[in-house]
């Protein structure tokens, strides 16, 4: 399957029109459980090598008390540094998995809260990623706008699309939790176009349904906010400036599980797909599962001279160790086959202007990222740098295969931490 067709105009992605069924999860002998997630999340353990854990018990939390806990009982071998799927040396907790069949546990016989503090705290205690969860700001009359994503940004990707199509109910009662937490809200239901009619009957009439079409600039949530809001927002600037939040399927089905079922949020749906498959496989997984049970579950082999990236085509990072696992934040799997040449060294910008071309947000995308390669850091702010959304078309068209997007991401990242040591200076 060609995964994206470019045109001068339109970025094309392959339809994907039949449902896919969701495969069990792997069995596991190790989870490899990551505490810290880029500038997300940075979970302290509240448990020491040695100790035994049963399925669902906490077993690290952030300062504000988002909870992490045990997918699965089993013994603490170690806390140890693991590199993440970002590429990232953080601490994880290995946990070696004990041999029986269990399924998740709800924590508690309570009826669903009613006020929105209460729904916050369940939230943390439950471990769901939320907009709410992590801001404070965003209670009372803040929000007027919230956004449910359902469409997948990546081609090949379905997790929101499935997670949709099979939980309507589930999606339809968290509306109820919605309206406590952004009470003078409109929701917005962005769905594929191929759903839009089937979806829109579903729904009740306060919730404005969104076609969004097979193309990839439009699937992008950058677009997605845009369109709503009706104007161009800089790509620095966080929804709530707006008054607006964003809330994937995913997610979303993650908080009815943990509001009206009681069930902690402990394992993810993802997409694995490649380019000789003709449609993607939708599996189930707990959060720390590696690489390789995934593969092996799905009866993958990978052969030498293969790129496996955690995340699509697109916006993914390829992979040097089949070990590496998958958090809450990885959506899927995707395979390149026919790999001929593995580029190994940072080959040199030959000025064609390919990237600069094709580059949604009309940056100069060559001048950016070869400041960004020598260290003119704020150069590379002064031309730009923050107005990217990390889309991955540069790096898709660049001839020279040139880490475009991780090189903006570098100059980004290295800014940003010498103001903060000007600062502690």
């Amino acid at each position: 399957m060609n995964l994206i067709q470019l045109k001068k105009a339109e970025i094309k992605l392959p339809e994907i029109k039949k449902d896919i069924p969701l495969e069990k999860s792997p069995e596991v002998e190790k989870l490899i459980i990551n505490l810290k997630y880029g500038d997300s999340f940075d979970f302290q353990p509240i448990i020491k090598q040695g100790e035994k854990v049963s399925a669902g018990q906490i077993i690290a939390r952030t300062e504000n008390g988002f909870t992490l806990r045990a997918p699965l009982p089993g013994e603490i071998s170690g806390i140890e540094n693991r590199f993440s799927s970002l590429g990232e040396k953080t601490p994880a907790i290995i946990l070696n998995v004990e041999k029986v069949e269990t399924s998740p546990v709800p924590i508690s016989n309570k009826p669903p809260e009613k006020r929105a503090s209460e729904i916050i705290n369940q939230l943390l205690s439950t471990g769901v990623n939320t907009p709410w969860t992590f801001d404070s700001e965003l209670s009372g009359d803040v929000v007027k706008k919230v956004l449910i994503n359902c469409v997948d940004e990546e081609p090949g990707f379905i997790n929101n699309r499935m997670c949709l199509r099979n939980n309507y109910d589930a999606i339809i009662k968290s509306l109820n939790i919605l309206k406590i937490l952004a009470p003078v809200a409109k929701i917005y239901l962005a769905v594929d176009e191929a759903d839009y009619s089937s979806v829109k009957g579903k729904f009740p009439n306060n919730v404005e349904v969104l076609s969004i079409p097979y193309n990839y600039l439009d699937r992008l949530e950058h677009y997605i906010v845009n369109r709503l809001l009706g104007f161009k927002r800089p790509a620095w600037k966080k929804y709530k400036e707006y008054g607006m939040v964003v809330i994937k399927a995913e997610d979303l089905l993650s908080v009815y599980n943990a509001i009206y079922l009681r069930i902690p949020n402990i394992k993810k749906r993802i997409s694995v797909f490649s380019d000789f498959m003709d449609n993607p496989k939708y599996i189930e997984v707990f959060y720390g599962t590696p690489i390789r049970d995934i593969l092996k579950t799905l009866n993958i082999n990978v052969e030498e001279g293969e790129r496996v990236n955690i995340g699509g085509p697109m916006k993914g990072f390829s992979q040097f160790d089949l070990d590496i696992s998958l958090t809450m934040f990885s959506d899927g799997i995707y395979l390149k086959k026919d790999t001929k040449k593995s580029f190994v060294e940072n080959y040199p910008c030959i000025n064609c202007g390919s990237c600069t071309r094709i580059c949604p947000e009309n940056l100069q995308v060559h001048l950016i990222t070869r400041r960004s390669e020598f260290y003119y850091f704020e150069e590379a702010l002064k031309l730009g740098a923050g107005a990217c959304i990390k889309c991955g078309l540069c790096s898709y068209v660049c001839p020279a295969h040139r880490p475009l997007v991780q090189y903006i991401k570098f100059a980004l990242d290295e800014a940003t931490l010498e103001k903060q040591n000007e600062l502690e200076e």
